[in-house]
């Protein structure tokens, strides 16, 4: 008896060519590191933002 291969059903799905789909692997995880750094500024921001107004109290505490 002889095994039949099946054809493999086209699912009309197309992921590119290999240097296509690195590329956008590529691209992909640059935005992700954009979207990071720019929560981490934020973050570092605050905090110079923060010891600038403790360095104020600190300063005015000092003159008095």
């Amino acid at each position: 008896m002889q095994s039949q291969q099946k054809k493999p059903e086209d699912l009309g799905i197309k992921l590119g060519s290999e240097e296509m789909v690195y590329w956008r692997d590529l691209i992909e995880s640059k935005k992700r590191d954009i979207k990071i750094t720019e929560e981490n500024l934020k973050f570092y921001k605050f905090i110079v933002e923060n010891a600038e107004r403790e360095y104020q109290k600190a300063e005015e505490e000092f003159n008095k």
